[in-house]
């Protein structure tokens, strides 16, 4: 197993959580029933009486469907779920044993992962209108696992237990991506490739993605990949797309760009494809 300085010896393997890169995080209870913030409890200086006595009362999710969450979970396409058991205010979902273990620091790589809300806060808050969209999510996976991390996409179900229209729509576009270019973040990682401005690169293996946050007009310079290409396509679909090296014979008018001898340069579609973010799959020549 290989040792992380942040992930003690006794833990069990981490592998698949490096290798899975996309998870949900849900914070549920009683301050879904206030319905305006996680932390109300504490920034409303709500007496634990009061508390108790108005939300625990009232706390009902009587549409709770696991099986439903789980369904959605996997139709976005993340690997792995996280719970707010317990917040901060002392209210625990179900009776648990929590073991507090130290964390070792020791010059060895880190495993690190990005919590993320779609709008303001953590739990339900009815009233927020500072949603993320569904781009916006998606740029934020793919720049994390391209920074060799996790993201952690939080949802907060409404007291009833269910999940709003407005996180719906998110979860429902980001699945749609996810099924055709999860090879492009489960698995994937960090690459030492320089990928070209708005744009950000994923590797596994000898698979290298780029994604194109701004999609460019017809030609686009990759840097360094001169004689390691054995074949390029749009992740999307998987068609073909023709890229080119330095010619030293070529003759350059002045509405060409001169390609230099290790870059090479993509010939893309005119129209962008219909997704939210174009990946461009590159196969890499075996070493």
């Amino acid at each position: 197993m290989k040792k992380f300085n942040n992930w003690p010896t006794d833990y069990p393997d981490p592998n698949w959580f490096i290798h899975d890169r996309f998870g949900l995080f849900i914070h549920f209870g009683l301050f879904s029933v206030g319905a305006r913030h996680e932390w109300f409890m504490t920034t409303e200086q709500v007496s634990l009486e009061e508390y108790s006595k108005k939300y625990f009362q009232h706390f009902n999710p009587d549409l709770f469907d696991a099986d439903a969450w789980a369904k959605e979970a996997a139709r976005c396409g993340v690997k792995y779920m996280v719970f707010t058991t317990k917040h901060h205010e002392g209210f625990a979902l179900w009776d648990t044993k929590q073991t507090d273990k130290p964390l070792e620091k020791n010059g060895m790589p880190v495993i690190w992962e990005a919590c993320q809300t779609m709008y303001g806060t953590w739990g339900y808050d009815r009233d927020n209108m500072e949603w993320k969209s569904s781009e916006m999510l998606l740029k934020m996976l793919i720049d994390t696992v391209s920074k060799n991390g996790n993201f952690l996409m939080n949802i907060g179900p409404n007291p009833r237990g269910m999940i709003d229209t407005k996180t719906l729509e998110r979860l429902h576009a980001i699945g749609d991506w996810m099924t055709l270019h999860k090879a492009s973040v489960i698995g994937c990682s960090y690459s030492a490739f320089e990928a070209p401005d708005d744009c950000r690169y994923t590797q596994n293996g000898n698979k290298l993605y780029l994604h194109l946050f701004s999609y460019p007009y017809r030609n686009l310079h990759l840097k360094g990949l001169a004689g390691k290409v054995e074949f390029i396509r749009l992740l999307n679909d998987g068609s073909e797309i023709f890229y080119r090296g330095f010619d030293p014979d070529e003759v350059i008018t002045s509405t060409e760009a001169v390609i230099a001898p290790e870059d090479l340069v993509i010939t893309l579609p005119i129209i962008k494809p219909d997704v939210l973010i174009p990946v461009i799959e590159i196969t890499l020549k075996d070493d």
